[in-house]
């Protein structure tokens, strides 16, 4: 699926919880739905006007209240430690306070989903901006007969890369999280001349989902 001389991006993981409740995480994981805080009232536009590394350190260093960003991470344990909202957990202690939680339902308290590299057709646009494209199943993105696309970002190499001291705070932070960002990037008619980007993330990306319940 990808060309020879594509740089294969790593296994990637996010942890989340939706704890606000605004993308409606535990009613749409089920049919493979992923959503942004995007959807729940930004600017889509935002993401064409400003610059790609601006936007990437307002998410990372303040937090972007309404990102287009999807946040994953090399680490499992990063992921697991921020879906369960508690960033000193120990591996040791993961393992004791936190069960899998099997049965189909929204009783689990958050989630961790495995992104599967292997399953998208990876372009390089630059040093860490990949461009991938992969086959959707939500109605909505496979009856345009298209592929979904989708832009992963590592964000350390892309704020490295803008050579702004302003941003210095961001890649350090992004250095210890092993972070990343996947932008949901196909694009759909809101209204009769309005085009931006879904705001939904097509699942058929990912992997695997496991579903964790407190047991403190």
């Amino acid at each position: 699926m990808n060309s020879p001389d594509t740089i294969m991006p790593p296994n990637l993981f996010r942890g989340d919880s939706d704890p606000t409740g605004n993308r409606k995480l535990k009613s749409t994981i089920i049919d493979q739905q992923f959503q942004t805080n995007l959807i729940n009232g930004g600017v889509g536009r935002v993401i064409f006007e400003a610059p790609l590394q601006h936007l990437v350190n307002e998410h990372i260093s303040i937090g972007w209240e309404k990102t287009h960003f999807l946040s994953f991470s090399e680490d499992y344990h990063t992921a697991f430690k921020y879906g369960a909202n508690n960033l000193i957990l120990s591996i040791h202690d993961r393992d004791i306070q936190y069960a899998e939680y099997f049965n189909s339902g929204t009783n689990w308290d958050f989630a961790i989903l495995e992104l599967e590299p292997n399953k998208i057709r990876w372009n390089v646009i630059r040093p860490g901006l990949y461009e991938g494209f992969y086959s959707p199943t939500l109605i909505e993105f496979s009856r345009l007969n298209i592929e979904y696309r989708i832009l992963l970002l590592n964000v350390e190499e892309i704020l490295l890369s803008a050579n702004n001291a302003n941003y210095k705070q961001s890649v350090e932070k992004a250095k210890i999280d092993k972070e990343w960002l996947l932008l949901p990037a196909t694009i759909k008619q809101f209204n009769f001349n309005q085009w931006e980007y879904s705001a939904i993330l097509d699942g058929s990306c990912i992997k695997s989902k496991k579903f964790k319940s407190d047991l403190s």
